[in-house]
């Protein structure tokens, strides 16, 4: 059998398993790995690594072809999104997007030159053991009150208060960290030899149910469903993984009916732990041990139940009857609200687990295709959907992302930038499914299943720009596409692999990892320093704050964001000339920015008493940002909101 290119064989087979859960915790214990510190400093560490692997004793690098190709198509998205910067209306946001892209490319590498043949399930249970203890921090949180839970996040945004969020500080990305672990679990419960293995993954189902379900996400339910499909799917005998499924959903009931008859749990998240969190941790550890004292005997039980007929397409078939039953049952009038809002106030309302509210995603689809339509070919530009959707949106709320990755990528890059995030997840899933149709395909049918239930996320909202989302889903297709989950049954007339020198590999590696290394530096030192200058400007230390801002300023001389915070600073000092000289340096960075004109307007012009430059400064303002900003009359007396 061909190998794809890896690391020496001297390591253990846990090692690939170890190093994805502590990946998979560290970054969503870094608040997802969103920012920009987290993001630099994971980017750094990542294409150092593959740089070590790179540059490593070997005569050659064997590649499978699906790898490549899949490879390929990341550094595509990070060629085409680096370019993009020339034309970009907010190069800062688009510098962070080339940053998270070349992070995404280095990890989907590493873990495909790390994951060696026969490892694939080493990486596959490690990743359930990261997700599934990212899920009980989450849960710790809100039902014994531990670290801040959710805290930080309701104070900026109160209407997320009715949904799980910690670590990873989104509900919606949390839901699809739980989700991705179901499948993975389900595959463990009915392949594993050994009792006390199985007992520890069925024990663990209920826990990333619960965590999905307490984050009102109904995408992360429905992921649920179809991943664990596509697992039961490639099992050799689907009645074992059916029950397995079975015995984690019953073990769930009980903590979810406790949840959803006391709704104070999803309510009050900064109150301290009370009876209905003390009776959900109750009903979750009941559940949690009968999962793991009869579950395994019921999986083992079920193994002499042969259902004549059951192929792949069959069980699919069934998930699909039962998202549509979710459907029917909740109303396809209540279901298609969920995407479609009538205000921008409809759109920031949070909702819990059984009522639906308008989320305004039908207009963030909508407008990112108006921008596809503006500039078909090389789109408009890494990091400019936020700008875009300011000045062409169609509901009053300000948003970064157009919430689909396919999507923002076809605005942003055009044509060619969508296309290479579709072919990317083709390449992988005409791996995976080649491997999963075998006797031995199971492990693929689990990581396919943890891919697909990321997808739903990815689709419809914005969880690709989340780490801890994206780098589950790039472990499991990295392991689809270098071949490591094919058992011994591998045909041979799967085509051959690409045999590169070990030279020219390292050359290859080393052309993208200086620049990502660098940006990534970049990245992190700037977002460091902006985060120093709020800290400082918050308690009063005006020169420190505007210390750190000239510094990031340094950093990312192209980006507008450090010139805004200054002329904040210099205008809370009463220095307005130098809040005039920063505000006319971040509109020459960023003309469209609605932002820098507002200051002016109502930070410099209407202190100042000039009726006549506020009105010219206001009336620009509005027109980038006609519906984000209110209608207001040109009045210095009128004091205009700052935020975006």
């Amino acid at each position: 059998m061909n190998a794809p290119a890896t690391i020496a064989r001297s390591e253990p087979d846990w090692i690939p398993g170890a190093a994805t859960a502590v990946a998979v915790v560290a970054l969503a214990m870094a608040g997802g790995g969103f920012g920009g510190v987290a993001l630099g400093i994971g980017a750094t560490l990542t294409w150092i690594a593959v740089l070590a692997v790179a540059l490593g004793p070997a005569r050659e690098r064997i590649l499978q072809r699906p790898f490549a190709a899949a490879a390929g198509a990341l550094a595509v998205i990070v060629v085409m999104s680096a370019i993009s910067l020339s034309w970009s209306l907010d190069r800062g946001a688009g510098f962070t997007d080339v940053v998270r892209q070349d992070a995404y490319l280095g990890a989907f590498v590493l873990a495909g030159l790390m994951i060696g043949p026969g490892r694939g399930g080493s990486a596959l249970r490690g990743l359930a053991v990261g997700l599934v203890l990212v899920s009980l921090a989450a849960l710790a949180s809100r039902l014994v009150g531990l670290g801040a839970g959710d805290a930080e996040l309701v104070s900026v945004m109160p209407p997320s208060a009715g949904r799980l969020s910690y670590p990873v500080g989104y509900w919606n990305a949390l839901g699809s960290v739980a989700a991705m672990a179901v499948p993975v679990l389900v595959w463990i419960a009915f392949e594993s030899r050994r009792r006390a293995t199985s007992a520890l993954a069925l024990a663990a189902v209920p826990v990333v149910v619960l965590t999905a379900y307490m984050t009102s996400s109904r995408g992360a339910l429905i992921a649920i469903v179809i991943g664990s499909a596509i697992a039961i799917a490639a099992a050799p005998y689907r009645s074992r993984a059916l029950a397995g499924l079975l015995v984690g959903a019953l073990a769930s009931i009980p903590a979810i009916g406790v949840v959803t008859l006391a709704g104070d749990i999803l309510e009050a998240p900064l109150a301290s732990p009370g009876r209905a969190e003390y009776a959900t941790l109750a009903a979750l550890l009941v559940g949690i041990a009968a999962a793991a004292l009869l579950g395994p005997a019921a999986v083992s039980r079920s193994a002499a139940i042969h259902i004549r007929g059951l192929r792949m397409r069959h069980v699919l078939a069934a998930a699909f009857a039962g998202v549509v039953a979710v459907v029917f049952i909740a109303g396809p009038g209540r279901i298609a609200g969920d995407f479609a809002a009538t205000s921008g106030l409809e759109a920031n309302r949070s909702s819990g687990q059984l009522s639906v509210t308008g989320s305004g995603r039908a207009q963030f689809w909508s407008t990112a295709l108006d921008a596809f339509a503006d500039e078909p070919v090389t789109g408009i530009g890494a990091g400019s959907y936020g700008l875009y959707w300011n000045r062409h949106g169609k509901l009053e709320t300000p948003v970064q992302n157009a919430h689909s990755e396919p999507l923002e990528l076809l605005a942003e890059l055009g044509v060619a930038g969508a296309v290479a995030f579709v072919f990317f997840f083709g390449a992988v899933a005409v791996a995976g499914i080649g491997v999963a149709r075998r006797p031995t395909g199971a492990a693929a049918g689990a990581a396919l299943g943890l891919i697909a239930t990321a997808l739903i996320g990815i689709l419809i909202d914005w969880t690709w720009d989340v780490p801890a989302v994206a780098v589950p889903v790039l472990v499991a297709a990295a392991a689809c596409a270098n071949g490591s989950l094919s058992g011994s049954d591998r045909p041979s007339a799967d085509p051959p692999p690409y045999r590169v020198a070990a030279p020219a590999f390292a050359v290859l590696a080393v052309l993208f990892a200086v620049p990502a290394i660098w940006s990534a530096g970049v990245l992190a030192v700037a977002s460091d320093r902006l985060d120093a200058s709020d800290e400082a400007l918050a308690e009063g230390r005006l020169d420190e704050a505007a210390a750190a801002a000239r510094s990031a300023a340094a950093a990312e001389p192209w980006s507008a964001e450090p010139w805004l915070r200054l002329a904040t600073i210099e205008q809370s000092a009463g220095n307005v000339d130098a809040a005039r000289r920063d505000l006319d340096r971040a509109i020459q960075l960023t003309p469209t920015d609605f932002r820098p004109w507002l200051l002016l307007a109502s930070g410099v012009e209407a202190p100042l008493g000039d009726r006549k430059a506020f009105g010219a400064y206001a009336a620009r303002a509005l027109t980038l940002a006609p519906l984000v900003l209110p209608r207001v009359a040109i009045d210095p007396d009128f004091r205009l909101g700052a935020g975006s």
